[in-house]
Order: C-alpha cells, then sequence, then structure tokens
C-alpha cells in the first residue's frame, strides 16, 4: 500500500497496516530514504545550517585572506592572526629596510587599507549569497504551501499538482509571505474577506480555484477540466509539450509567465 504524504508516497507494507488497524495503535515504518520533519523542526534545521555556512564561509574567506597577505609580504610566521601578520611585518620593515622606516609604515599602510577592502567585499558576497539561499527557502516552502492547498480529490494521474499549480499561477494567482503569515494575491492585490478584511487562506481560494475550473473528481469518474489528451493546440497537454521542447520545467517561474500570457490572450483554454 502507498501512503502520500504532501505530495510524496510511501510505500507501507499491507500486513503493518492491517496490523495497525486491527491493534489501533501507532506502528514504526523504517525508510532510510525518506526524511520527514515537523515545520518547526524543518524551520529549525535551515536556519542552524545558513548560520554554519555562514560563519564557515566567512573564517575560511578571512584565513585566505591573511595567507595570501603572508605571502605577498614575504613573512613565514605560524598562526592567523592579523595583528601577529601586522607585528612581524612591520619587525621585518624596519630590519631590512633600505629607506626611511616612515616610507616602509606607509607602505604597510596601504597593504591594510587594501586588505580591509578585501574582506569587505567578501563580506559583501556573503551577505548577497545569503539573501539568495534565504529567497530560494522561501520560495521553496510557498510551493509546498500551495501543493498542500490542492484537495487530494482534483489531482489525477493526468492533472498532477505540478499542473494545478502552474495554472493557478498562470491564472494570476500569487502566494507571499508577510510578517510570517500565508498571503493570497491576485494581480499583485492581496485578496481579503469582504467584510472582516482579514487576508483570505490559501486552502479557501485554492478550493474555490479548482472546483469553478472543474479539476474535482465527479462521482464515477475524475474531474480534469477542460484537459484533452489529444494534444490540440490550446489545450493544457500541448502547452506543456511546447514547454518541455523548450527546457522550461514546470511550475518555474518562466513556466507560469508564459501560461499566464496565453490565458490572458486566450490561446490556451483552462
Amino acid at each position: 500500500m502507498k501512503i502520500n504524504i504532501n505530495g510524496t508516497e510511501i510505500e507501507v507494507q499491507d500486513d503493518i497496516v492491517s496490523q495497525a488497524i486491527e491493534k489501533k495503535e501507532a506502528v514504526k515504518i523504517s525508510n532510510d530514504k525518506i526524511m520527514l520533519f515537523t515545520s518547526d523542526d524543518y524551520n529549525t534545521r535551515i536556519e542552524n545550517l545558513k548560520k554554519d555556512e555562514y560563519k564557515k564561509g566567512r573564517k575560511e574567506g578571512v584565513e585566505i585572506e591573511w595567507k595570501e597577505t603572508k605571502r605577498k609580504l614575504g613573512i613565514e610566521i605560524e598562526g592567523k592572526n592579523g595583528d601577529e601578520i601586522l607585528d612581524a611585518f612591520r619587525l621585518k620593515v624596519l630590519a631590512d629596510a633600505k629607506v626611511e622606516p616612515n616610507q616602509k609604515i606607509k607602505d604597510l599602510e596601504a597593504d591594510k587599507i587594501k586588505l580591509q577592502q578585501n574582506l569587505t567585499k567578501l563580506e559583501t558576497e556573503k551577505t548577497e549569497l545569503s539573501n539568495q539561499f534565504a529567497q530560494k527557502e522561501k520560495e521553496g516552502k510557498i510551493n509546498s504551501l500551495i501543493f498542500s492547498s490542492i484537495p487530494e480529490k482534483a489531482v489525477s494521474e493526468t492533472l498532477t499538482r505540478n499542473d494545478i499549480a502552474s495554472v493557478f499561477k498562470g491564472n494570476g494567482y500569487q502566494v507571499d509571505i508577510v510578517d510570517e503569515k500565508e498571503v493570497v494575491k491576485a494581480n499583485g492585490e492581496i485578496l481579503k474577506h469582504g467584510i472582516t478584511l482579514e487576508p483570505l487562506k490559501l486552502s479557501d481560494v485554492m478550493s474555490k480555484f479548482v472546483t469553478e475550473k472543474g479539476f474535482l473528481k465527479q462521482d464515477g469518474g475524475r474531474g480534469e477540466g477542460d484537459k484533452t489528451k489529444d494534444g490540440t493546440p490550446g489545450t493544457l497537454e500541448a502547452f506543456e509539450k511546447e514547454m518541455k521542447e523548450k527546457n522550461i520545467t514546470m511550475g518555474s517561474e518562466a513556466y507560469a509567465k508564459e501560461m499566464g500570457e496565453r490565458i490572458k490572450n486566450k490561446t490556451l483554454k483552462i
């Protein structure tokens, strides 16, 4: 038997399921290829990974800069402490100087400024990388929210969660996280309750959307809206085939944008 958890299928032996039903107690299912997290555990894990990666990258970057500085200055000392390196260089300058010590010190100060500029650049790059990681994390969380909001009765073998999510985005809907809360937007505007003005829940918006599109399973069959299997131009199947040939991934921003434009100019029927 297969159990679907948020879009991920897990194979469970029938006798284990029967045992759980018969004894009405929890059973242990082990699968080394699958990891399940609560939302809190997942968020804590990601946050700790980000912190560790940032600290590691910053430390390695600083150490590389100091190592390169020692090489350029011709200093052979152990350690990566900046003050010790600069002190050693001052002593070397004063010992081997062929010009006035003041000039050597000025050159040292210039090298120090350059080093500080390189460190500042490194910090900026690390910040940009951290921001990019945070954006990717947010996009992943939003896609997970959209997938979770799709009613099981709307999903079929020929109409997957990816299909429904892409059609949802293609119709001008966007999901965002504002003040740590999920909100649904239509054409850039947050959808709100007509009386309370509270933001509408994603699950409610999605439920209404799949109902209006006719995606819900009907008695005796599966509801799949107007989706056909003949690849006729203007159908969802033909659109998916075309995007695949163009190497445009289903669910991507480019995929949703192209779908939205075609729905708007009525060259794609959903």
